[in-house]
């Protein structure tokens, strides 16, 4: 009986983790929002930055705890980091660091990346 009602707990433990959802962990630092913009440039690390810019934000995107894989994909990350630089008024996304899926890092994507805006003589 006893190891009944431990398979039966353990059983409901399990249940509870895989059924356990959170989305893409998104944060968002931006000092000013700027007119929403429609095309961004995107440079990657270790590229140079034009001259004539400001940096405007920051965001931070991967896993939020139980995020299911397709949707902290690289793409669906790159997805969520053009949106918000959309939103904020960006020209250019400046990528700073990317975390590939591991073994003991999960299965998501953790990007992070800064906003810039062209300053008005450009």
């Amino acid at each position: 009986m006893k190891t009944l009602k431990f398979y039966l707990v353990l059983c409901g433990i399990m249940f509870f983790i895989t059924s356990c959802y959170t989305p893409l962990k998104v944060l968002v630092h931006v000092r000013e929002y700027h007119e929403k913009t429609e095309k961004i440039r995107f440079i990657q690390t270790g590229q140079e930055l034009p001259d004539g810019i400001m940096r405007i934000g920051s965001i931070e995107v991967g896993e939020g705890g139980w995020t299911p894989a397709n949707e902290c994909s690289y793409e669906a990350c790159m997805n969520a980091i053009e949106n918000e630089a959309k939103r904020a008024g960006a020209d250019i996304v400046y990528i700073v660091k990317i975390v590939e899926p591991g073994t003991w890092k999960g299965t998501c994507y953790d990007i992070t990346a800064e906003f810039y805006k062209f300053t008005e003589n450009q």
